[in-house]
């Protein structure tokens, strides 16, 4: 995912500053990454809030701003952050005054990096990640229904997801050969694992989907939203954490009918569909699941590794603002 080039325009994870940056969300599929997308444009508006969804928008927002900087000989990256013109890129108007911290959303981070960023102004790389197995149940079950998607299956309607997870499936590996810098096809090995855990760890603040609520916190709290920078009802609550989590004191109710003491979290770009078991070790009679476990073997290892850094993050991100009502004090 990171290059060599594209490496050195983003900061690595530590130390905790410059929470002025412009923040790279690498939105993988199935991953929350819509649900993320309308959260920051409550919190934020809209001209804060970036898609850069293909290689013509990102090579086209590079056009507009050499174009911009035409007395220069040359394009050497943004001259300052690239918040302000790509807020003015994809918003419908460019009188509107810029507001920071700004989020550009993209699924070819890397291609972003290297292109929108440079080494004096370098971006802020933040994740959501999702069980593999999860990910791809998901995005069978999704396919099926999602016309509005250029990779729209409706012939997958026709498939069980056990003979699409044996047979159909090639979106094996997804993290792991795209942390390692891999192409779509290559192989990966134990080698590539052992990359993207260092991938991982120098460059990425992750967040899960399963603790969504906390990794919006802690993406807060790395950019620098305030309690007082959120929209709020004329009563004083936030509106936008309680639209997309609930108010406090409401919690979500679990498939075994409970609580579980979290709120409850407004889906978007989500699908109903069965559950496979999501927990290997217990449920190995699950086929559909054995399947798409064993030929994503080294995502499980990588996922596993990024649950684990998930909780030693808590750490550092609580240093950004530990005197802030964002901060972390759980033990």
């Amino acid at each position: 995912m990171l290059d060599k080039e594209s490496s050195t325009k983003i900061l690595q994870t530590p130390p905790a500053t410059n929470n002025s940056a412009t923040f790279l969300f690498w939105h993988i599929s199935k991953s929350g990454g819509t649900s993320a997308k309308a959260i920051y444009r409550c919190l934020l508006g809209s001209n804060s809030v970036s898609v850069l969804s293909s290689r013509a928008h990102v090579v086209k927002a590079k056009a507009m701003e050499e174009e911009q900087q035409q007395a220069s000989m040359s394009f050497t990256g943004f001259s300052s952050s690239p918040s302000a013109f790509l807020s003015s890129f994809t918003s419908s108007s460019s009188s509107v005054e810029r507001i920071t911290p700004n989020v550009i959303f993209s699924m070819i981070p890397d291609m972003v990096a290297t292109n929108i960023f440079n080494p004096m102004n370098k971006g802020r790389l933040l994740v959501l990640f999702r069980h593999p197995v999860d990910r791809l149940v998901s995005k069978f079950y999704y396919l099926q229904t999602a016309t509005w998607e250029t990779g729209y299956k409706p012939h997958w309607q026709e498939k069980s997801l056990l003979s699409w997870a044996g047979r159909i499936n090639r979106d094996n590996e997804h993290l792991v050969r795209a942390l390692a810098g891999k192409h779509s096809g290559d192989t990966v090995t134990e080698l590539d694992l052992i990359r993207a855990k260092e991938t991982t760890r120098q460059y990425i603040f992750v967040g899960l989907t399963d603790q969504m609520e906390e990794s919006v916190r802690r993406f807060n709290t790395i950019m620098g939203i305030h309690d007082a920078d959120a929209v709020v009802n004329e009563d004083g609550t936030r509106v936008c954490m309680d639209e997309f989590f609930g108010k406090e004191g409401e919690e979500a109710v679990d498939g075994d009918g409970s609580g579980g003491g979290r709120r409850r979290m407004k889906k978007l770009n989500s699908n109903p569909h069965p559950m496979v078991s999501h927990c290997l070790a217990v449920h190995k009679g699950d086929l559909e699941w054995d399947i798409l476990a064993e030929r994503n073997m080294l995502d499980i290892q990588l996922y596993e590794y990024i649950v684990q850094l998930f909780y030693e993050q808590k750490d550092i991100i609580n240093t950004y603002y530990v005197k802030s009502n964002l901060a972390d004090t759980t033990p």
